[in-house]
């Protein structure tokens, strides 16, 4: 019996490679811990299902349980729910199916290897403490990627007759935040105040996760004048009008603020008929002309996670196995949008997107 093949089908659903690889030598416990609902999770626990039957699997060798934690309650309330799942036996496996739950588990399994499905970003959420060397009891996958830089780079490829950039940053306190996972978090000394930031610690005190150094070498190289505007509230985006000259086009990176308002603040660039790109998938659906996301598995990949979770059951500590990334971006290019543009995106970018949104 394979349980590495058991496990494919708790991190993702799918069916994995016909290998035998018999690594329960044991009675296994694996705790599914989500909050998203049963609905939710239901292909994930019934491709568990189907794959223990197809192996002949009893329920001696190996018991899989689903807890689902109420996250509209208080965060005490949930670590309760946790600590009464925890206390039923001994796990060998927790499986997190957002960086929520696994955040969770972090906190009330210490010693228990685990496995999340996905984390925005697993640094920020105290999670690991580095992406090759997690050096702690957690590894997964992350769909994180720096890629403002490359923004830009898209958006000037679109639009070659853009000399200014403005890049905006989430001045609001929990992106200004810094995270200590010791529980300490402290913020930013000065006031938050909506309007132009000077390039260097200005700008690192509010987002420290910006590459500025790569997004300066760009725009020098493509004379491109780049500035870079606080908002900290969405109702300050008037304060930006000004700045908005022609030729010049907007970088929207992934911040809790940009997104939270996005339908707002998409409709406010379009209106102003302002090029802009965006890192997530929810702006185009706002109605964003562009983004650039982590670039989606092929469907005949191997599913990620199967190589993590065997190097686990075979007893290698997760903090030594480096969390899965995206392999590159991809970018989608809203052609409704352009069209309401005065000018169309170059030839050469439309060649380049790897979609189209007609």
């Amino acid at each position: 019996m394979s349980f590495l093949r058991s496990v494919c089908y708790l991190v993702l659903g799918l069916s994995c490679a016909a290998t035998s690889l018999s690594l329960l030598a044991k009675p296994v416990s694996v705790l599914v811990l989500s909050i998203l609902s049963e609905e939710q999770d239901r292909k994930v626990m019934q491709g568990l299902t189907r794959e223990l039957r197809q192996f002949g699997a009893s329920t001696e060798e190996i018991q899989v349980e689903r807890v689902e934690i109420n996250s509209d309650q208080s965060e005490l309330a949930m670590r309760s729910e946790v600590q009464t799942a925890l206390a039923k036996r001994k796990w060998q496996l927790i499986v997190a199916t957002t960086g929520s739950s696994a955040d969770l588990a972090r906190r009330e399994a210490v010693g228990v290897p685990l496995l999340f499905r996905t984390a925005a970003n697993p640094l920020d959420e105290c999670l690991i403490e580095s992406l090759r060397t997690p050096s702690g009891g957690a590894t997964g996958y992350t769909s994180d990627l720096p890629g403002e830089p490359k923004m830009l780079e898209a958006l000037k490829q679109a639009y070659p007759a853009m000399t200014g950039a403005i890049m905006l940053v989430d001045g609001t306190p929990e992106e200004s935040g810094q995270v200590d996972c010791n529980q300490i978090i402290t913020h930013a000394q000065v006031p938050c105040e909506s309007g132009p930031k000077v390039a260097g610690p200005n700008v690192a005190t509010r987002d420290p996760y910006l590459d500025q150094a790569s997004l300066a070498r760009f725009a020098r190289t493509r004379r491109l004048q780049l500035r870079y505007f606080q908002l900290c509230s969405i109702d300050d985006l008037p304060r930006l009008s000004p700045l908005l000259t022609p030729n010049t086009g907007v970088v929207v990176p992934n911040r809790g603020l940009f997104y939270e308002d996005r339908q707002t603040l998409v409709s406010y660039l379009n209106t102003r008929q302002v090029p802009a790109i965006y890192a997530h998938r929810a702006m185009l659906q706002a109605g964003g002309l562009m983004a650039l996301l982590p670039r989606a598995e092929p469907l005949d990949a191997p599913p990620r996670g199967i190589e993590q979770a065997r190097r686990i059951l075979a007893g290698t500590p997760p903090g030594q196995i480096p969390v899965q990334r995206p392999e590159g971006l991809e970018l989608t290019l809203n052609l409704r949008v352009a069209r309401q543009l005065p000018v169309p995106p170059s030839k050469s970018a439309l060649r380049a997107a790897d979609h189209l949104l007609r």
